[in-house]
């Protein structure tokens, strides 16, 4: 008898840690909510570290005409918002990089959002993430393509300047510089500090000194 009972309760045991495994792996397997706003369309994922993502969106307009709909990305963390932000109305397209920009191991983002005008111009935000944390670091950099333009790179982001105007073209208006200075910088938790910084010749056959910028050309 007391054989039976313990073979009753292994069964019972194993039993239930089935059915616990199996409820993890139904929880895992669940879709997570976008957390976008309301009626946006998401249009890309990239994870992040542990399980923070990050999402980028689009509210209305019409396909065949990009710039008619708003544009924008949220982070978050399981469930919760971390971080949101819309680009301004008129964006042609909103893109963002991964990379870690303060050496803590985590993956941060980089924003860009596409304004478009003749020098393909756009504004930089950086978003810094911690555990069950996201918070700017960079916010609202205006740069145009045939100025230069910010990448994200391993243990910081990689300014890409132009400097010294080609004397051929410094009537242009978009055109062009003969020298790119690039710049790595890592925050520190409070500022932006230069890791290393070099001196080059632009590459001969590319006009904008920090070739495109994130999401490449529109």
């Amino acid at each position: 008898m007391r054989a039976t009972w313990i073979a009753l309760a292994a069964i019972l045991g194993l039993s239930l840690l089935g059915a616990y495994l199996l409820g993890k792996a139904l929880e895992k397997a669940k879709p997570k909510a976008s957390l976008a706003p309301r009626g946006a369309t998401v249009i890309g994922v990239r994870p992040l570290s542990d399980d923070q993502r990050v999402l980028t969106w689009r509210i209305g307009g019409h396909p065949e005409d990009p710039m008619s709909g708003l544009y924008g990305v949220t982070v978050v963390e399981g469930n919760t918002r971390l971080y949101s932000h819309r680009a301004p109305r008129g964006a042609l397209r909103i893109s963002t990089e991964i990379g870690d920009f303060n050496a803590d191991g985590r993956q941060d983002v980089l924003v860009f959002d596409d304004t478009d005008g003749s020098g393909a111009c756009g504004d930089y935000n950086a978003v810094v993430t911690g555990s069950g944390t996201a918070r700017p670091v960079l916010t609202e950099l205006s740069l145009c393509e045939d100025l230069g333009t910010l990448h994200a790179r391993p243990g910081g982001l990689l300014f890409s300047i132009g400097i010294h105007k080609d004397p051929k073209t410094r009537d242009q208006i978009h055109c062009c510089y003969r020298v790119v200075r690039r710049t790595l910088r890592r925050w520190n938790g409070t500022r932006w500090v230069t890791v290393k910084s070099s001196l080059a010749r632009r590459p001969p056959g590319r006009p904008y000194p920090g070739g495109h910028a994130p999401g490449g050309p529109a």
